[in-house]
């Protein structure tokens, strides 16, 4: 459909869609292609990557992006490639058809005369799994509180209840604070945020009178089912 394509991986989005279509999916080191002007998603994990349709494609489009000529002509290696397999902590998590596949690989490899080492686990090894999901869920939290809260119907409950709150607590604390009714306090009345009475209100009852004066609108019914 395409000779190229960016991708982006925080945790696997490059080279397992490439796995899954059969093309192609480079991952290169973190910082290697310049991330302006990409959306964040976690920024400690955050690289751009290619998709391609050939290893020297991908290597080409690699070496252009991160201006690094040795990427845009490779050339064949005199010696036997080396390639280093590595069954990770989550090793037993893997389905049979994977580990078969990634077996069959090795042996297509030690036939073309490439050298296939099985790489120990390092102990420090265990737990970047987790670690990697608690840094991507703090970090993309942060990432997207923007889009959260301008853009869902959640976010949008959010800056309806503190506009709420802005309107009625602060002329309530006011008028604690005096005694009387402040011009804040007087100006929210008139808008119908908030009753006057002999005796002040408490701030849950205050609350209770808000909320129905607002949700008593079109906009406000719709927030509420949102």
């Amino acid at each position: 459909m395409a000779p190229l394509a960016f991708g982006t991986q925080t945790a696997g989005s490059v080279i397992r869609p490439a796995a899954y279509c059969g093309c192609i999916g480079y991952k290169p080191s973190f910082g290697l292609i310049n991330r302006a002007g990409v959306k964040p998603l976690a920024d400690s994990l955050d690289t751009v990557g290619a998709f391609a349709r050939t290893v020297e494609d991908a290597a080409f489009f690699a070496g252009v992006l991160s201006e690094r000529p040795a990427l845009r002509h490779l050339a064949v290696p005199s010696a036997a490639p080396r390639f280093g397999l590595c069954r990770t902590p989550m090793w037993d998590e893997a389905e049979p058809t994977t580990a078969a596949a990634l077996d069959d690989a090795r042996e297509v490899l030690e036939r073309a005369g490439a050298v296939v080492a099985e790489l120990a686990i390092m102990p420090e090894h265990h737990g970047l799994a987790e670690a990697q999901d608690t840094i991507m869920g703090f970090e993309m939290v942060r990432a997207l509180a923007y889009e959260r809260i301008e853009h869902s119907a959640a976010g949008r409950s959010m800056r309806f209840s503190a506009n709420v709150r802005r309107f009625w607590f602060r002329p309530h604390r006011e008028r604690r604070r005096s005694g009387s009714a402040t011009p804040a306090t007087r100006s929210s009345t008139g808008c119908g945020l908030c009753l006057a009475s002999r005796a002040s209100p408490s701030p849950r009852d205050g609350r209770k009178m808000a909320c129905r004066q607002v949700f008593s609108s079109s906009d406000g019914s719709r927030m509420m089912r949102g």
